[in-house]
């Protein structure tokens, strides 16, 4: 994978084999027929597996339904405006301690940005998060003039920054200010105390 490494003289005795990562519908349905995962996961951990079978069948093996509740809980308190209840929020998805893992988690968010995005353009059929799909439709009515590009362009910032050791803590408080900010520059309509997808 890092053929750079290689002395040139090693290299020059080897043959180069490219081997292109499985396609998420090709890795979805291997996890549905060889491995018995529900179509809905499988569709998630596939585009989160990004082209590795291995890690695939890892996601399945980890409590992944937790983190999935733990990430939609973030951001319900994100759009609450509660700094209190955003603290909280944030310490629970850095409890595990562990990079990887809150990179999937904010990978996670950003599959659901994903849906929002293919859902406004009419393509309900191919909501990754399909088992959400209400608290998608309550979101899209709720915050209508939230463009979710920005939401997936801030999702991509902050798992940069996550890989280039940003401190987790601050980079979540930070990630949750820009969250909060793009999701209430817009006038929203319906927004009671709690506001969120439903």
């Amino acid at each position: 994978s890092h053929p750079e490494r290689l002395l040139p003289t090693v290299r020059s005795r080897c043959q180069v084999f490219a081997f292109a990562p499985i396609s998420p519908s090709d890795m979805s349905e291997a996890l549905v027929s060889r491995w018995g995962a529900d179509q809905t996961t499988a569709g998630l951990v596939s585009h989160l597996a990004e082209g590795s079978l291995e890690r695939a069948r890892d996601l399945l093996n980890e409590d992944f339904r937790l983190e999935r509740m733990e990430v939609v809980s973030f951001f319900r308190n994100v759009l609450r405006r509660s700094p209190e209840a955003a603290h909280e929020a944030i310490n629970r998805l850095l409890a595990a301690g562990d990079r990887l893992v809150l990179g999937r988690m904010i990978g996670l968010l950003g599959l659901w940005f994903r849906d929002l995005l293919v859902l406004r353009s009419g393509g309900g059929d191919r909501v990754i998060n399909r088992d959400q799909a209400d608290d998608l439709r309550s979101f899209n009515e709720k915050f209508s003039a939230v463009d979710p590009a920005l939401l997936i362009a801030e999702v991509e910032r902050t798992r940069t920054a996550l890989q280039n050791n940003a401190t987790p803590q601050l980079l979540m408080i930070h990630f949750a200010h820009r969250i909060s900010e793009i999701c209430h520059a817009m006038p929203a309509s319906g927004i009671g105390g709690s506001g969120g997808p439903a």
